[in-house]
């Protein structure tokens, strides 16, 4: 019994922990500004960046915030199938077992607007995979051990 109350308050702790009312106020003023209707679903601090994932206008986001409340980058979550043919084609030629863990339509502080796809290839290595809008311009950005 002891076990099962030390669990509830670990998950109250936790739940009370992601309430948009407990971003530092920067972040949160910031955020409100830029998305003035979304609803924050989640959050966390982490490397000294907040990470909000949130829903505006019917679409499912994830946004990144520096300490000050300054806008880092916002991702779009998207579908596989809106994977243009070209990033398409490269993924099934560089990884042909490869499984897709998120694909994302992104735009940063920098005016760059971008898709990124996350894969994990057959040796289990996660791959970071970004492009141009039309699925051209094909980098691997990153490989997580």
């Amino acid at each position: 019994m002891k076990k099962l109350w030390i669990i509830a308050l670990i998950l109250v702790c936790i739940s009370g922990y992601a309430q948009p009312e407990n971003l530092p106020l920067e972040v949160r003023s910031a955020f409100q500004a830029k998305y003035t209707d979304a609803r924050i679903g989640d959050w966390w601090e982490e490397n000294q960046l907040y990470h909000i994932d949130f829903i505006f206008q019917g679409g499912s986001y994830f946004a990144v915030f520096d300490l000050q409340g300054a806008w880092i980058e916002t991702a779009e979550t998207i579908s596989e199938m809106e994977i243009p043919g070209d990033l398409r084609g490269y993924i099934r030629s560089n990884f042909p077992s490869g499984n897709i863990c998120y694909c994302e339509r992104v735009e940063n502080a920098k005016m760059q607007i971008f898709l990124r796809v996350s894969l994990i290839d057959a040796g289990n290595v996660e791959r970071v995979i970004r492009s141009d809008l039309e699925g051209r311009n094909i980098v691997l950005q990153e490989t997580i051990p």
